[in-house]
């Protein structure tokens, strides 16, 4: 399972991305805490409908 990373916004709060392909395509997710971020990696493990967990583009790391 691929995994989340950790960004800082320009105000300086920390974010967790969750990078996920669905039918519209793959995008990042923000979540506030490494805690949601696990969670939701488990939410879409539990259901794939949902869409899937990739690795983040190269450009983006």
């Amino acid at each position: 399972m691929s995994t989340y990373y950790e960004a800082i916004t320009e105000s300086g709060a920390v974010q967790f991305h969750v990078w996920v392909q669905d039918e519209d395509g793959i995008g990042p997710v923000a979540l506030p805490t490494e805690e949601a971020a696990r969670g939701f990696i488990q939410s879409l493990a539990d259901n794939p409908s949902m869409g899937t967990v990739v690795d983040a583009p190269k450009d983006y790391l």
